[in-house]
């Protein structure tokens, strides 16, 4: 039985030789391999953004200027079970995008597991206007898709928004759901410069919103919670 101190805690002693024990017991995490794009130019900024979803990887490449001076383009690999090293399986760069697009909100989907991806919509800010951000950041989840727009003057001048699409199941195609925006916008707040979305919960970064006291550029993660009819 492990004595207890008259404050009811375990002596420090005693914690720092189970954590020094259990320490000595944990195995690092392993380094297996880079994920190999191939031959990439200068300024490709491959790996710029990243997600997986079981055995699939994207990798973003904003610098990518096959199609065009900063045209960008995403990077999909698979995962081979056995060896369990990811292998290039296709190069997203759909047609239509232009130099500084840095490719944009584009959404692929594969008819099957394993397939190649192919190209379903451009999905594009419902209030566009220069240098918003839209697509700075992303999360994608079942039918729904987030969009950051970090720049966005929806509630303020570059407080930021974050738009919200749902796919309709009827034409099979992303309409606009809702935009989001800070219930206390403030110049600058960039709301929207990371985003992550599970059933009906959305959080999104302001990485240049005040903090308590007026303490500037503290950043802060804003909570959006669906509130069905």
């Amino acid at each position: 039985m492990i004595p207890l101190s008259r404050a009811g805690a375990i002596p420090r002693a005693l914690l720092l030789a189970l954590a020094s024990t259990a320490l000595a017991g944990a195995q690092a995490p392993s380094f297996n391999l880079a994920l190999d794009p191939g031959l990439l130019a200068a300024r490709a900024r491959f790996g710029a953004a990243v997600a997986m979803s079981g055995d699939t990887a994207a990798c973003g490449a904003p610098g990518d200027a096959v199609a065009g001076l900063d045209a960008g383009a995403a990077y999909v690999f698979l995962r081979d079970p056995m060896s369990g090293a990811f292998a290039l399986r296709q190069v997203l760069r759909p047609n239509g995008i232009e130099a500084f697009d840095r490719f944009g909100v584009w959404v692929f989907a594969r008819p099957f597991p394993g397939a190649d991806f192919q190209f379903v919509q451009k999905l594009t800010s419902p209030q566009p206007a220069a240098s918003d951000g839209f697509g700075a950041s992303i999360d994608v989840d079942g039918s729904r898709i987030a969009v950051g727009a970090p720049r966005a003057d929806v509630a303020a001048l570059d407080a930021g928004a974050v738009f919200v699409f749902e796919r309709s199941a009827a034409a099979s195609t992303y309409v606009l759901d809702g935009i989001l925006v800070d219930g206390a916008p403030g110049v600058g707040d960039a709301l929207g410069t990371s985003v992550a979305m599970l059933g009906g919960t959305v959080l999104a970064g302001a990485e240049r919103r005040d903090g308590p006291g007026g303490v500037g550029n503290a950043g802060a993660v804003l909570e959006f919670q669906r509130i069905l009819p």
